[in-house]
């Protein structure tokens, strides 16, 4: 059983409890890899200021 970690053993070794693993273990199965990035990452934030207004904004600054 090399290279095998039972649910308790990852749980200690993340700091987290056996219920978030076993989301995890979910989620590694539906998608693969990309289940463990954070579904925000890479998206634009609903508060971010159009780029058109940032531009105006710098015309005026300098």
């Amino acid at each position: 059983m090399k290279g095998k970690v039972t649910k308790q053993k990852a749980a200690v070794i993340l700091n987290c409890t056996i219920r978030t693993i076993n989301r995890k273990i979910i989620r590694y199965k539906q998608n693969d890899i990309k289940g463990f990035i954070h579904n925000n990452c890479n998206k634009k934030s609903n508060q971010a200021t159009p780029k058109v207004v940032d531009n105006k904004i710098l015309k005026l600054r300098y």
